[in-house]
């Protein structure tokens, strides 16, 4: 019985070690990401208005790259125009102060992990290419 115990005991010592590890493991630049799809705001909106569940297997969890113009500037990020006037790409900063030298009606390229769609199709840990 007590060989039991302190097996247990290792193994749950064990698991916390791990988890804990996981948990606090840092995540991978986006720069250094492979980009999986690039194409036009409008073109992913289309695809998420089209067919959502689609889309979904297609974009969600994977690195997006689009170009397009600054429709608005919000406290989660921008939104990029798609031709549709209630619904654009959302994308959203780690860091706000990638955002400071941006105006509306700007041409940006951008590149994030597609999180589906809300309101608008959502664009998280994004950044700007030069």
């Amino acid at each position: 019985m007590r060989k039991w115990i302190i097996w247990l005991l290792v193994l749950a010592i064990v698991g916390g070690g791990i988890g804990f590890y996981l948990y606090n493991k840092p995540k991978t630049s986006m720069e250094a990401m492979k980009t999986d799809n690039v194409l036009a705001p409008s073109d992913l909106v289309q695809e998420f208005e089209n067919d959502e569940a689609a889309a979904e297997i297609k974009y969600l969890d994977k690195t997006v790259e689009v170009s397009g113009v600054v429709r608005e500037i919000t406290d989660a990020g921008i939104i990029l125009d798609s031709g549709n006037d209630l619904i654009g790409v959302l994308c959203e900063f780690e860091n706000p102060n990638d955002l400071k030298d941006i105006k509306v009606k700007d041409n940006v390229k951008i590149k994030g992990i597609c999180t589906g769609k809300l309101l608008d199709v959502v664009l998280s840990r994004s950044i700007i290419l030069k």
